[in-house]
């Protein structure tokens, strides 16, 4: 299970996981603001992470659709129901990379988020 700690600063969002335990760390901001924006993942290999676009908590922000626009070159991505997603990393080290498209409201102004994830899988 991992902590999601969420601030908003001039209208972007920032998303850094603390995982239960060290196999995924992410860090990245987004508005929906229909721009791309670079997001990390830190993996060990064979290790999944976990995240969802679902719930802002007390932000106003609101999920409307997220989707797969590039699927990763070694790993494995399932997108669920509610802005979820799983990465699965593969089992040797190396980089990967995927993308994907993060839509919703904020501050009462609809938008999208393209989110390009570099990964490190160690």
């Amino acid at each position: 299970m991992q902590i999601l700690r969420v601030i908003l600063g001039v209208s972007m969002l920032s998303l850094v996981s603390v995982p239960a335990s060290a196999a995924c760390n992410k860090i990245g901001r987004f508005t929906f603001n229909n721009g791309t924006f670079p997001m990390w993942i830190s993996v060990k290999a064979g290790s999944a992470c976990e995240e969802t676009f679902g719930s802002f908590g007390a932000i106003d922000m609101t999920f409307k659709k997220l989707w797969l626009v590039r699927k990763p070159d070694r790993g494995q991505i399932k997108l669920r129901e509610g802005g979820y997603y799983i990465y699965t990393a593969p089992k040797a080290a190396g980089v990967d990379s995927f993308q994907l498209r993060v839509c919703g409201t904020t501050n009462a102004q609809d938008g999208c988020a393209d989110l390009q994830f570099s990964v490190q899988v160690d």
